[in-house]
């Protein structure tokens, strides 16, 4: 098992062999279920608890705290050669954003934080098809952001992109304000 986080109710994040990769992201819940059962996050929960963070912080707040998990993220894979992973600065980073979500929500903000924060590294790592992954952690962030900005559904959001052309998805993510260059464009070594 490869930890990622444990939180303090016990309950915690970890890697584990998934479809395409040893990346995929697993929650397990220990004695809490505050976080939902064992299993591995699909978008569409994450995304639910973006919405419901953008209704009562606002959309703003909640943009630029994924937006700097995204460029954290990104940097980490610029410095690695393209294999980010768990930086404790960064967990640092994330639990410091997430005290502003803690009056409201207590530690469900910190678990998505992580949760989101995982699985953008984890998308760094898939290899469908038997090759590096073409959009990264691209695709997380422009669900999130569609999302955050109330234009799509958390459901649909996470299934957009898949009859979706790759101009499609960039355009898509120019139009959200995403570097979508930045990350396709950067070639894993």
């Amino acid at each position: 098992m490869n930890l990622i986080y444990e939180f303090k109710d016990g309950s915690y994040l970890h890697f584990q062999t998934g479809r395409f990769d040893d990346w995929q992201v697993e929650y397990v819940s220990g004695e809490s279920t505050d976080y939902g059962e064992t299993r591995s996050p699909f978008d569409a929960d994450y995304f639910q608890d973006l919405k419901e963070y953008s209704a009562v912080l606002g959309s703003s707040i909640v943009q630029q705290d994924v937006m700097f998990l995204a460029d954290m993220v990104q940097t980490n894979a610029e410095q690695t050669q393209g294999h980010p992973d768990i930086v404790p600065g960064d967990i640092e980073q994330i639990k410091m954003i997430s005290q502003k979500y803690e009056l409201n929500f207590g530690e469900k903000g910190l678990k998505t934080f992580m949760t989101l924060y995982s699985t953008m590294i984890s998308e760094w790592h898939r290899k469908p098809y038997d090759r590096p992954s073409t959009y990264k952690h691209l695709l997380k962030i422009t669900g999130a952001l569609q999302t955050i900005r109330g234009e799509q559904s958390p459901r649909e959001a996470a299934a957009w992109t898949n009859d979706k052309k790759f101009f499609e998805r960039i355009q898509e993510a120019k139009r959200l304000g995403i570097d979508a260059e930045r990350i396709v464009n950067f070639r894993i070594q």
